[in-house]
């Protein structure tokens, strides 16, 4: 739900191989898939990441270096958390034929890199995590290599893979990431002064995501809340403003630290964030008709009152502030997932809390 409000284009990745069919399957059914597949800004990628060889090959050795180094703890969440969808994917054999082309790459490399592999599906197999860990590991230097590095794009994972980028040092917060932060920061800091008590929940999940929860009765609803949320009018012009900076800061990096510092103080001033719509400021224009044109001299003049934005940030706050004030109506995230719903939710926290988005 973040993403379809955060960003002016999402691209998803369905391969035409027949390793893609369960995957497609799954996806084609689903709710989201049915209500965004019209969207123009929805975009299906033209084909499969992991098609070029040379790409695949140097994600495949990307992954075996990272199984010496990465967050067992965080790998094993990243593969637990998604384990239904996965069980729909594997061969009869228990195998995913994913891991299979991996793996066969990994085979085939040099020596050093193959005693890596086979030390790393051991460490794997030993800790319960299984083969799909390394799966998962290529898949995200696939992003990386296909993606991110040719700067066609950048890539943010689903939550339950933030804290394997996390524990790799590939950490980076895009503005998007950062405001949300603030926002999310600021509501739990709100609630805590009422005396509410702020669960684990809450803590993990995306303000925007509470916000689309706000007013939901069904799952569908907060579909439905996601896509209005982005096309309101603060919503557009928060991501033309992010996007018109990180532009800017190709030539000039300080303009991303503007922003951040901008939204920061501005959060810190409560009254004004919560109520934003924008700063600002009244001019008075005048004229005088001279004596010598009529009878009598008068001066004539009007005020105007109008927003004014001077600094990077300005415009984002008003959207911000619009995002705090309806998630702020979710106290207790897990009741209003239960009613929204209808089953009783479990929150696992064991899940190592990440809910900052990464991007390589």
């Amino acid at each position: 739900m973040e993403s379809i409000v955060l960003h002016e284009k999402l691209t998803y990745e369905i391969g035409e191989s027949k390793d893609w069919e369960p995957h497609k399957g799954l996806l084609d059914s689903s709710d989201l898939m049915s209500k965004l597949t019209n969207e123009k800004w929805f975009i299906q990628l033209s084909s499969d990441i992991d098609k070029e060889e040379s790409t695949t090959t140097s994600a495949v050795k990307w992954a075996v270096d990272q199984l010496s180094k990465v967050s067992l703890q965080a790998l094993n969440e990243a593969v637990r958390y998604r384990a239904g969808t996965y069980a729909g994917t594997m061969r009869e054999d228990g195998l995913n034929p994913f891991y299979l082309n991996y793996a066969e790459i990994a085979q085939s490399l040099d020596s050093e890199t193959v005693s890596k592999f086979r030390e790393g599906i051991q460490l794997l197999n030993a800790n319960e995590i299984g083969h799909m860990g390394f799966m998962v590991l290529v898949r995200l230097g696939l992003m990386g290599e296909s993606i991110v590095s040719p700067g066609l794009g950048n890539y943010y994972p689903h939550f339950s893979r933030q804290p394997v980028l996390v524990s790799l040092d590939r950490e980076h917060k895009p503005l998007e990431t950062y405001s949300m932060a603030q926002v999310a920061d600021l509501r739990e800091q709100l609630l805590k002064n009422t005396g509410s008590v702020v669960g684990p929940l809450s803590k993990a999940l995306s303000p925007i995501f509470l916000a689309t929860l706000n007013r939901a009765k069904k799952p569908m609803d907060i579909i439905e809340n996601a896509l209005s949320i982005r096309e309101s009018k603060s919503a557009k012009k928060f991501r033309i403003e992010v996007d018109q900076i990180r532009k800017e800061a190709v030539e000039n990096p300080e303009k991303k630290e503007l922003y951040k510092a901008r939204i920061a103080s501005r959060v810190g001033d409560l009254n004004d964030f919560l109520f934003e719509k924008g700063v600002s400021e009244t001019y008075f224009r005048s004229w005088r008709v001279k004596a010598s044109m009529m009878p009598l001299g008068w001066i004539a003049g009007w005020r105007k009152t109008f927003r004014k934005f001077d600094y990077p940030g300005d415009t984002s706050v008003v959207f911000l502030s619009d995002i705090l004030s309806q998630a702020i109506g979710i106290v207790s995230a897990q009741k209003k997932i239960e009613a929204v719903f209808g089953t009783p939710a479990f929150y696992d926290a064991h899940l190592i809390p990440c809910t900052t988005v990464n991007r390589f």
